[in-house]
């Protein structure tokens, strides 16, 4: 997306150029190189990653007696040798954030489900949210524990579902409070969809991107901005919806 971004500026200013424009021409040419540059060493990438990575990493939970760990899937990856899918990489944070809050609930002795959440939008013929259960399953979260979501193809969705799913518990087993772990970037968006259906989570951020400044790894630093970009687009897109009507509660 930044790629985008940059060889759009400067497409504009070589048709300005082209077109006897010649000051317009060079301002744009002008802020296209400043533009590269600042991604280049970070200091874009690291301001922009601020704005989305808001929320600070909980170290100690306040538990309720009946508590929720709502964890959102990032994708699953499939093992050449085998076939075997494991969640991907940038998803193992996530993994360990709600396993972490799981342990410390259950060692304080309050009630503590996982509820995992994630569809089979890439088509594997399993869903992330069975991938996640049995990797939190197999690293020993008891298996009643773990509540599957496995049909949200999106964050809206995972929201939307997460929202039937508790909505539909007993009276008796409802949940005090629910913790929300995703990545930290990630998360503004992500409570913006969850409040929308009225869950109000706390924010467990499972991890905190950080630009480099140094011009031998600049690849990472357009990775993370292609990251921050995306989150901004999806908040646009949320309010664009909801300024149409088209964000439906049901």
């Amino acid at each position: 997306m930044s790629l985008i971004l940059i060889f759009t500026v400067g497409l504009i200013s070589t048709l300005l150029l082209f077109f006897k424009k010649r000051l317009w021409g060079m301002i744009l040419l002008l802020v296209e190189v400043i533009l590269i540059f600042s991604i280049w060493n970070g200091f874009a990438t690291e301001y922009v990653l601020r704005q989305f990575q808001i929320h600070p990493h909980i170290t100690q939970p306040e538990w309720k007696n009946n508590n929720l760990i709502i964890l959102l899937g990032y994708g699953s990856t499939r093992w050449t040798q085998d076939e075997q899918l494991s969640s991907y990489p940038l998803e193992v944070s996530r993994l360990y954030e709600a396993a972490r809050l799981y342990t410390n609930c259950s060692q304080q002795k309050h009630f503590c489900k996982i509820l995992v959440s994630g569809g089979d939008p890439q088509r594997f013929g399993k869903p992330e949210a069975r991938v996640m259960a049995d990797e939190l399953i197999a690293i020993g979260v008891p298996e009643n524990d773990v509540i599957l979501e496995a049909e949200s193809r999106n964050t809206f969705l995972n929201a939307r579902n997460s929202k039937k799913i508790i909505s539909e518990q007993p009276s008796d087993k409802s949940f005090d409070q629910i913790y929300l772990v995703t990545s930290g970037i990630h998360m503004r968006r992500s409570l913006l969809f969850f409040n929308f259906f009225d869950l109000d989570p706390i924010p467990a951020p499972a991890s905190h991107l950080k630009s480099l400044k140094s011009y031998s790894v600049a690849s990472r630093n357009f990775f993370l901005l292609d990251s921050a970009l995306h989150e901004a687009t999806g908040i646009a897109q949320f309010h664009y919806y909801n300024m149409m009507g088209w964000n439906k509660k049901n």
